[in-house]
């Protein structure tokens, strides 16, 4: 079975957005939570870095597997 590009090209806007918002939701609240003595560019970018991608690892697990439940977009021919 193959996904049509139109499921691929949804798949990713749609991962582009959560992205996104989860990235900055989380950027917000470890500026917003950091107390002022330790804000320091490389703290907060290294704190954001280690949020993005320890999250986004585990979002994406999910994601495929909610995806892989979704059968629109799917090209049911079996080619030889």
């Amino acid at each position: 079975m193959m996904d049509l590009k139109r499921r691929s090209l949804v798949k990713s806007i749609i991962w582009r957005i959560i992205g996104i918002g989860w990235t900055w939701i989380g950027a917000y609240f470890i500026v917003l939570l950091l107390p002022p003595n330790l804000k320091s560019a490389s703290l907060i970018a290294t704190l954001i870095v280690v949020y993005h991608h320890s999250t986004r690892m585990i979002m994406y697990y999910f994601y495929e597997r909610i995806w892989s439940s979704i059968s629109w977009g799917r090209n049911n021919k079996i080619y030889e």
